[in-house]
């Protein structure tokens, strides 16, 4: 039977008619304890967590709430639930917050106060000490956003506060249908069936289209990049028997596959990624010249050098990678053969399409908003410095600016127009609905990336027609990359058609 009153409540809050009736469903006293809202993007979720957490608390009083979600969200979370608790700020939560509250309580006793809304990373929360403070205190209700990043120790995590019964009521959100459904009370909301409090059908139906932009990579460049798949051939076949130097890999994170992904997005990367290696690379050989055995802090540094030039959020598992040292010093002079062959490249053949698109776009489009995407930091630098020299208005946002940084350069955005350059793990939050081109400059592998890149822009409010363009080499030289295409778009289902 509906609640009136309740459908009433969350009318007023700003909601759409069926998350005003998930709610209903969610808080009723007999429903289940654990739901997952599986809705599409742009639809007001913070706004609907906020009318939640208000409703929750006003009618029961001192609650006490978590969330988590990606830090590059919490900012955003913080500023929407503002005003949710009465006389309670949200408090995203660090080690020094945590210590701090520690501090104020007796010994033996919860830190965390209440009524409380307590805002923090899932890479902090996953942390043996964190999850012991989370899973001995109670939670009135445990909120996860981007709930599909759920793997690894953050389920582990997940899956104890339910088991201990920390959390008395947990609600999952996302936008990524799962594979198969598990004992969590799921919902799925099609995007044909939202509507207005009116009944009007409200979502915007545009066809999700991959649009081919074609350029041709020179022969200089086609040849590098030849060479650096047999060179990340040659390090991806060694086994884990072989020992002695280690490299991170995971089911598709391997130092090889990092290589040929840096490849794919600009010779700027690739060759930042091959001159780190490089660096490492001499340290450790000239250890083994002078028979000096390699530690664990040697293979680390090898590791992180690579793996921190990824702009990417999600969370991956690692292991191990060896190459024997018969071998180890031909691959260093492929190496440096390697670094030869980018100083003889005369042109960037993909950044001068890039650039030569914009400036017909902004030319005759009287100075649209575009977006360039590429998935990692560096890529974002030397494409902005480009734009700007061309003459274009350009704006860059990377996962490792300050929030505040983020939001003046969003804002400048706004304002000027122009062109936005940015990364997944920037990206995430961003609503991007006025957009008309968004540009993939490198292929992400996951096609959960990729539908979040597509959500950034189909959201509630957009108007008009979007394009989601791909910059591709017509020679198909570089087989990595179309096969990375393929892959991507035969999992997604979505058309590929020129531009």
């Amino acid at each position: 039977m509906p609640n009136e009153f309740l459908l009433h409540y969350f009318r007023e809050q700003g909601v759409l008619p069926y998350q005003a009736q998930f709610a209903q469903d969610f808080l009723a006293p007999d429903a289940p304890y654990c739901w997952r809202l599986v809705e599409p993007v742009g639809v007001g979720r913070t706004r609907f967590v906020k009318a939640l957490i208000s409703y929750d608390v006003e009618k029961g009083g001192q609650k006490r709430v978590l969330l988590l979600s990606p830090r590059s969200l919490l900012n955003q979370w913080a500023s929407e639930l503002e005003s949710a608790i009465p006389d309670c700020e949200p408090l995203i939560v660090d080690r020094n917050t945590l210590l701090e509250l520690e501090s104020s309580v007796p010994m033996g006793q919860t830190p965390w106060p209440r009524p409380a809304i307590i805002l923090m990373s899932f890479d902090l929360a996953k942390r043996d000490d964190m999850a012991d403070s989370l899973s001995d205190a109670h939670w009135d209700l445990v909120i996860i956003d981007e709930s599909h990043l759920l793997v690894g120790k953050r389920q582990a995590l997940f899956s104890r506060l339910i088991q201990t019964g920390a959390a008395h009521r947990a609600l999952l959100l996302t936008y990524i249908k799962p594979e198969a459904l598990d004992d969590i009370t799921t919902r799925i909301i099609d995007p044909s069936d939202i509507q207005d409090w009116d009944g009007q059908r409200i979502y915007p139906s545009f066809d999700k289209k991959l649009l081919t932009l074609s350029y041709r990579r020179s022969n200089e460049e086609c040849q590098l990049l030849e060479e650096i798949q047999q060179f990340a051939k040659a390090i991806y076949g060694h086994t884990q028997s072989m020992p002695l130097l280690r490299f991170t890999f995971s089911y598709e994170h391997t130092q090889a596959m990092l290589l040929l992904r840096f490849a794919s997005s600009s010779i700027y990367m690739v060759e930042s990624a091959l001159r780190r290696l490089s660096e490492n690379w001499s340290h450790l050989r000239t250890k083994l010249d002078h028979d000096v055995p390699l530690s664990s802090q040697d293979f680390d540094k090898v590791d992180a050098q690579l793996e921190r030039l990824s702009d990417e959020p999600a969370e991956r598992p690692y292991s191990g990678i060896y190459l024997p040292p018969a071998e180890f010093p031909q691959l260093c002079d492929k190496l440096e053969t390697i670094l030869d062959r980018i100083d003889e490249v005369p042109v960037d053949s993909k950044l001068e399409a890039l650039i030569s698109h914009l400036r017909q776009c902004w030319d005759t489009k009287k100075q649209p908003y575009l977006c360039v995407w590429s998935t990692f930091s560096n890529t974002v630098h030397y494409l902005s410095s480009a734009i700007r020299q061309a003459g274009i208005p350009v704006h860059s946002l990377t996962g490792s600016m300050k929030p505040e940084t983020l939001m003046d350069n969003m804002r400048k955005y706004r304002d000027e127009r122009g062109v936005l350059v940015t990364t997944d793990a920037a990206g995430e939050g961003v609503t991007l609905e006025y957009v008309k081109e968004c540009i993939i400059y490198d292929l992400p592998l996951s096609p959960i990336t990729f539908e979040q890149r597509w959500g950034r822009f189909l959201r509630l409010g957009r108007k008009e027609e979007f394009r989601m363009v791909l910059l591709r080499d017509e020679t198909r030289s570089f087989l990595w990359e179309e096969n990375a295409l393929k892959l991507l778009v035969d999992k997604l289902g979505i058309e590929v058609e020129e531009l």
